[in-house]
């Protein structure tokens, strides 16, 4: 092995991670609008997982217990899926974005960087299912066209978990009429 084979070419020693991104997008193999809504799903899902673990340690009130075991798993779940989307990206033959401000940028859900009451949280959250859940459709809808099945039946499969997951959100916003196991009249 030469020396030269180490070294960094001078014209890309000062490229940031977003400028190889950019224009990663541009040239991966003729799909760039698949790459960036992956792009998007994967900033999503951090994004809901930040979210879900900000309110796993944050949460207080009568049912603190329930709700703090309810927050990590969601976050767990998460955390996963973060991993494996990022992975779909690699398989895509792109890379996957992986900084805050990456994240930021592409992500389309946003956070005040407020702590909201309980109740307020699981709305919340199930806003940001539902805006991760749109980013997946979109994604599932590309790669359907792309003729791309191993990735759809992924998306296909994190649809599901979502529709769950969406479910037990508003199961858990219900009992939150309740008052020692009786409805609220208000």
């Amino acid at each position: 092995m030469s020396e030269n084979e180490n070294v960094i070419p001078e014209e890309t020693q000062n490229v940031t991670s977003d400028t190889i991104t950019e224009e990663l997008l541009e040239e991966q193999m003729g799909r760039p609008d698949l790459v960036r809504t992956m792009h998007i799903v994967l900033a999503n899902t951090f994004s809901m997982y930040l979210l879900a673990h900000k309110y796993h340690w944050n949460v207080e009130g009568p049912f603190f217990s329930p709700y703090h075991d309810f927050f990590s798993k969601v976050y767990l779940q998460l955390f996963e899926e973060v991993d494996t989307a990022a992975e779909q990206i690699r398989a895509l033959g792109a890379y996957a974005p992986g900084t805050m401000k990456e994240f930021e940028n592409l992500s389309t859900m946003s956070d005040t960087g407020e702590i909201p009451g309980y109740k307020n949280m699981f709305a919340r959250l199930l806003a940001a299912n539902s805006a991760l859940v749109d980013s997946i459709n979109a994604a599932r809808g590309l790669a359907d066209r792309e003729g791309n099945y191993g990735l759809v039946n992924y998306l296909e499969d994190r649809l599901d978990k979502h529709a769950k997951l969406a479910w037990m959100i508003k199961s858990h916003m219900i009992g939150q009429e309740h008052t020692m196991g009786m409805r609220s009249t208000d």
